[in-house]
């Protein structure tokens, strides 16, 4: 029980030094929670698909990281409910002739699909890109094992290069830790 509340008391404050808001507090109140669940889960000899775990992973992050960013309560409950499906639903209109009875139940349209997702069909192959990476590419422990080739160091040195291209060209907020 004591590593368990040393998880906890750990993680709060973790989430107390990313910032003063209660979103902050409960991102870090979150992952404690997570961690105490993976240590009890690992310890009773629990075990789950492998895929599976990585989705659960996947999602809880997702899901936590929400109110990391969230300015307020409202924000992150309003971001849950769009990634849920709670809010508006955006159906390209080739499907319309399927769907039409739906679109009067409300929360449902017809229209561009990436019509609100700023930067539109880039930030949607960026994702898909970014998934393959994650899914083809070793890990970065296993990557450490393997001798730099040509493709690696190159592929490499596009997407940084990408990014950074990016992140001057673009409006967006400075990085969290760049303001310390």
């Amino acid at each position: 029980f004591r590593t368990y509340s040393n998880l906890l008391i750990t993680f709060l404050l973790g989430g107390i030094w990313h910032g003063a808001g209660w979103t902050f507090i409960f991102w870090g109140l979150l992952h404690g929670v997570a961690l105490a669940v993976h240590r009890f889960w690992k310890r009773a000899g629990f075990t789950m698909p492998t895929l599976l775990a990585w989705f659960t992973t996947f999602l809880f992050i997702n899901v936590s990281w929400v109110f990391f960013r969230a300015a307020e309560w409202g924000d992150a409950i309003k971001v849950l409910k769009g990634m849920v499906g709670l809010s508006e639903i955006v159906l390209t209109p080739r499907l319309e002739n399927y769907f039409h009875t739906f679109s009067s139940w409300g929360g449902i349209s017809f229209g561009r699909v990436t019509e609100y997702i700023g930067g539109g069909y880039e930030v949607l192959l960026s994702i898909v890109a970014g998934l393959a990476i994650v899914i083809l590419l070793p890990n970065s422990n296993s990557f450490r094992e393997k001798k730099m080739t040509l493709w690696y160091i190159l592929a490499a040195s596009l997407l940084f290069s990408y990014a950074v291209i990016k992140s001057f060209a673009s409006s967006a907020e400075v990085f969290l830790y760049f303001n310390f």
